[in-house]
């Protein structure tokens, strides 16, 4: 039974949240819920462990490109409500380089023992009640070192030890976001119907290095969102669905129609009976 997670963004339950992000953009892929954290007045927190120097369309941009993405992250976060919190900073307090803890785009080291004592560092100095972090299947290595390296320092960041990182914390609940890769079950889903998706999209917007190397970008993380909130929660499902709506924009991208293709794939008796079920509105 999927939880549409109404207590995942009401300040009683989770005043404090970090939303750990790998890179610039990946705040997108749960833009609609910072969002509706921070119109509940829940204080959001976005962790930026690397700069995305990765990230290039071609050799004219390398030189630049952390710049530029960090440029469209605080453009991101101006639109979704958060506050961006530097990673970077909490090394250097510690004496330590991003070369040194790795966290440099695309090699991310679950096991460096620098990242983790700085992460260690953010949780006792930021005191969430609640951490966001990838999910531990993602594709992407960095993401998935991510996951691994703060269930780590989460857990060690509550024991009565290296106190010189700050006053030990517990992390009352911890929760992986879909970005790469889609969740098999999720076991919550937040409605982001209406002002929240605008704003995705807006925020989204900012980043447009990424959209100028990817022209499917946007669409992709659309036709995602909208097969989520027609009720289909099973990811094999989802992928069989873009992966065919796909391979339909490849073959007739003059005559593609997004919408009615989605329609096509989604019976209207499924779609009426998965809303129905979950509560979430109608998007067509």
């Amino acid at each position: 039974m999927v939880n549409l997670g109404t207590e995942l963004t009401d300040p009683k339950y989770n005043p404090n949240i970090i939303i750990v992000l790998p890179h610039p953009d990946d705040e997108i892929f749960a833009g609609g819920y910072i969002y509706e954290c921070v119109q509940n007045d829940c204080n959001v927190y976005g962790l930026l462990m690397s700069r995305g120097t990765a990230g290039y369309g071609d050799l004219t941009q390398k030189e630049d490109i952390g710049k530029t993405r960090l440029k469209e992250i605080q453009d991101s976060q101006k639109v979704l409500g958060f506050e961006l919190i530097d990673f970077h900073k909490y090394l250097s307090d510690l004496g330590y380089t991003p070369e040194q803890a790795s966290v440099v785009d695309g090699k991310i080291d679950a096991d460096n023992e620098y990242l983790k004592f700085g992460l260690i560092r953010a949780i006792r100095d930021l005191g969430p009640s609640a951490l966001l972090i990838p999910y531990e299947h993602d594709t992407h290595k960095d993401h998935r070192n991510i996951y691994k390296a703060v269930i780590n320092a989460s857990f060690r960041g509550e024991r009565p030890s290296q106190l010189d990182f700050g006053k030990p914390h517990r992390v009352n609940r911890l929760f992986q976001y879909e970005i790469m890769n889609l969740m098999e079950d999720p076991t919550h889903l937040i409605d982001i119907t209406g002002e929240p998706w605008e704003k995705v999209k807006e925020a989204l917007k900012c980043h447009k290095s990424q959209i100028e190397r990817d022209l499917g970008y946007l669409v992709r993380i659309s036709w995602r969102t909208l097969l989520r909130g027609a009720g289909i929660s099973n990811a094999t499902e989802i992928n069989e669905v873009l992966n065919k709506l796909w391979k339909d924009q490849l073959e007739n991208s003059n005559k593609f129609d997004a919408d009615k293709a989605l329609q096509d794939y989604i019976p209207k008796a499924r779609r009426a009976e998965a809303l129905k079920a979950t509560g979430l509105p109608k998007f067509w």
